[in-house]
């Protein structure tokens, strides 16, 4: 048997390139026409095959049932000749399933264009994948936006104990009232208030620890101490000067609350467990660390009141820094936190302020680990919304320690890249022209503060400073501590602040004189242990207490003016080594250059932007 197929077809068949999908329909329909046409020869043939195969019949039979097509198709199946008639032979099985195939494929593809017709195949395989995206971004939404406190096993209470912590730690930054309560009325030089005589004074050696709670890392501790007479009684009374420090893996220095009654409270954070050793020294007693210079003193000494002569202030020797228990040591053991430290797990709770309205330029409280600054706070700070690019200028004002500040600042960012250039005024009280001389020039007159304000006035209204771009840091240091007392520092502060606020009328438009901007610098820390004469009264008054107290005080109300701080005392006052770079160690009030690296990174970042 064989198939017939006219050659003038082919080309119409093979050759039909823009409807290709119709090609093998078209062969189908040759290929009919082709049996349909075949020799009576080949009928014969089929007659007896018939006849010798009822199994092959009965197959037709089946096939002519469901196909009329494929019957005619049926009827020849030993094609034996070449050419396009070998191509056309194909199982009758074999086509019907190709083409079912085919419009089931069709089929398919016109429904995936449409909801309804999703395909049941992919059903089930569609809804598992929805699933672990949902639980997958729940879970990245929770870690996210949502306080750790309500997915895991930390109680809310113990979160309250611990932001109560938190703040009592910050808002001693600026509740000089809380600071000096336990000493009203006994910080006046001379005046000593009924039961505070030199028998009330307290005895390092006889004092002890009266309570410890050692927490697990990433949880405040505390430590109590109950001061105690000579004669061994307990104290009712306040206005002792504990200095603690904490070192081990990380080194800090805790924050000592004094509660009025004898007991005094180092609250402190540690974030790397392991074992610490804790440092408690005794400064002063009876409230002399808060000993306001006598009426003259100003007067009695330089132009800048200060190197008053030995013996002005008669015998007095206040100061103490004797340790704890003769020096015993005393060591603790952090354990490590079970799960997430509770500190992450507070600042996920997002309220991490304490009430307080202050414009800080960043939380600085911290501890140094490994010879480096790592504050408690590392999330981005906030920035300056106009960056600059060599705009401005930035202009230190204060005392030697503004000085070296300037001197590490001026090949770095801030000067070369961010602000046009960096400048300086140094200061003790007064403006400094030559130190060698006017260390020792005296003209017997008490403070001057409206000189004080208009050598700041000089600085300000300079047209460089004056503008929009630049900004001042400015502080008044350790001489005004050594040399006023704490009410005529709190009169200087309140005039530089009425001097910042100062406005002009400019058409009928108020407008701030002052066109540039101001950052307040605190005070660092001191180690007066390190002078090498402790007991020199010319700086009698320079005490850490009065630091704290002067700081608390501008720290406050540079904030109720909306002033920017900068506060740099918690990173000095924990520095490992102290103070020391100068006198082979005996420096009690400078620091290694790169103590301060954190603070000009701070800086860079707030006024450069996100490039650095």
């Amino acid at each position: 048997m064989s198939y017939y197929v006219e050659s003038n077809a082919l080309p119409s068949v093979l050759h039909e390139d823009d409807n290709t999908g119709n090609d093998f329909e078209t062969l189908l329909n040759l290929s009919s026409a082709a049996r349909n046409e075949r020799n009576p020869e080949d009928d014969a043939r089929d007659r007896v095959g018939n006849a010798r195969s009822p199994a092959g019949n009965a197959h037709r039979n089946v096939d002519t049932t469901r196909s009329p097509a494929g019957n005619a198709q049926s009827r020849g199946t030993n094609d034996d000749e070449g050419g396009l008639s070998s191509y056309l032979r194909c199982p009758q099985e074999l086509r019907n399933n190709v083409c079912q195939m085919c419009r089931e494929i069709r089929i398919r593809i016109h429904r995936s264009i449409t909801i309804r017709g999703v395909p049941r195949l992919f059903l089930l395989r569609r809804l598992f994948c929805l699933y672990w995206i949902i639980v997958v971004s729940l879970l990245i939404y929770l870690k996210l936006y949502f306080p750790l406190y309500l997915i895991s096993t930390v109680s809310r209470n113990t979160l309250e104990e611990f932001r109560g912590d938190w703040c009592r730690v910050r808002e001693a930054r600026t509740k000089w009232l809380s600071l000096l309560s336990p000493c009203d009325g006994n910080t006046r030089w001379g005046n000593q208030l009924e039961g505070w005589s030199e028998e009330n004074s307290t005895d390092p050696i006889m004092s002890y620890i009266s309570l410890m709670t050692i927490n697990p890392a990433g949880e405040f501790s505390r430590i109590s101490i109950q001061s105690q007479t000579t004669s061994g009684y307990p104290k009712s009374i306040g206005g002792d000067s504990w200095v603690v420090h904490v070192r081990g893996p990380s080194t800090l220095a805790p924050t000592v609350i004094d509660h009025g009654n004898g007991t005094y409270e180092a609250l402190f954070l540690v974030m790397e467990p392991g074992k610490y050793w804790v440092h408690v020294y005794l400064d002063y007693t009876l409230c002399n660390g808060y000993k306001d210079p006598p009426d003259y003193w100003f007067a009695k000494g330089n132009e800048h009141g200060s190197n008053q002569q030995q013996g002005i202030l008669g015998s007095e020797r206040h100061y103490l820094h004797q340790p704890l228990w003769q020096g015993i040591p005393l060591a603790i053991e952090v354990p490590q936190a079970r799960g997430p430290l509770r500190k992450d797990e507070f600042l996920s709770y997002s309220h991490v302020s304490c009430g307080d309205q202050c414009a800080l330029l960043w939380d600085g409280y911290g501890r140094w680990t490994n010879g480096t600054w790592a504050p408690y706070i590392s999330e981005p700070i906030p920035r300056d919304p106009v960056p600059r690019r060599r705009e401005g200028v930035l202009w230190i004002y204060g005392d030697s320690n503004a000085v070296r500040f300037y001197k590490s600042i001026q090949y770095r960012h801030l000067c070369t890249l961010i602000f046009k250039h960096c400048n300086f005024t140094y200061n003790w009280v007064y403006n400094i022209h030559n130190s060698t001389i006017e260390k020792n020039r005296r003209n017997f007159m008490d403070i001057d503060h409206e000189r004080i304000i208009q050598e700041l006035k000089t600085v300000l209204y300079r047209p460089e400073v004056n503008e929009s771009k630049s900004v001042l840091v400015l502080n008044f240091g350790l001489h005004f501590v050594a040399s006023i007392n704490f009410t005529s520092y709190k009169r200087l502060v309140n005039k530089t602040i009425d001097l910042l606020a100062e406005t002009l009328q400019d058409d009928g438009i108020s407008r701030r004189r002052f066109q540039g901007n101001v950052v307040w610098k605190s005070t660092s820390a001191i180690n007066r242990y390190k002078l090498q004469n402790p007991f020199y009264q010319g700086r009698r008054f320079m005490t850490q207490q009065r630091i704290l107290l002067f700081n608390s005080y501008a720290t406050w109300a540079m904030c109720r003016a909306g002033i920017k701080v900068l506060d740099v005392y918690p990173i000095s006052n924990s520095y490992p080594d102290g103070t020391g770079d100068r006198h082979g160690g005996r420096d009690a009030v400078h620091y290694r250059g790169n103590v301060f690296d954190s603070v000009i990174s701070l800086l860079e970042r707030f006024y450069g932007g996100p490039d650095f």
